[in-house]
């Protein structure tokens, strides 16, 4: 239950943040967008004084916490990856936010825009008070629930 909680709060904490202003204030609020390196993935960010909360989607790890550097409207941020982690090094202007990304030898971009991604941050395993597990996820399309103890699938 205590990840589902979690879950739930930060749903509304991302729901509750605003973009960053233009200028160079650091970037803080909630972004969503994408990215490119090697292909095209989704990006959910929420930016917290030196922490950042990062959503990749498909293929990533869920919502997880990462160090955060700013440096006047600039940010830099490092998600663990495979082979190496992946480096996101953007700024922000005007009402958008955008960079480069980097993976080992890939080099790629990504941009933002303030705005929330509830279905890209749900991912991931929960577990309820009496043992239940169940799996939030979208290989194949919109954000489902899988009840891990009787195998049924319900959309969210």
């Amino acid at each position: 239950m205590s990840r589902l909680l979690v879950g739930v709060g930060v749903l509304l904490v991302l729901a509750a943040a605003g973009g960053a202003a233009a200028g160079e204030r650091a970037p803080t609020g909630t972004w969503v967008g994408r990215y490119t390196l090697g292909g095209t993935g989704e990006l959910a960010l929420t930016v917290s004084g030196n922490r950042a909360f990062v959503a990749l989607g498909v293929g990533h790890a869920g919502l997880q916490p990462v160090r955060l550097v700013t440096s006047g409207a600039r940010l830099r941020f490092q998600v663990p990856g495979r082979p190496s982690a992946l480096v996101f090094d953007g700024a922000v202007s005007g009402v958008r936010l955008a960079g480069t990304v980097r993976q080992g030898s890939l080099r790629g971009t990504f941009t933002a825009r303030p705005g929330t991604a509830p279905g890209l941050v749900a991912r991931g395993l929960y577990r309820a008070g009496g043992g239940l597990d169940a799996v939030v996820d979208d290989p194949y399309g919109p954000a489902r629930l899988g009840d891990l103890d009787t195998g049924k699938v319900r959309a969210l």
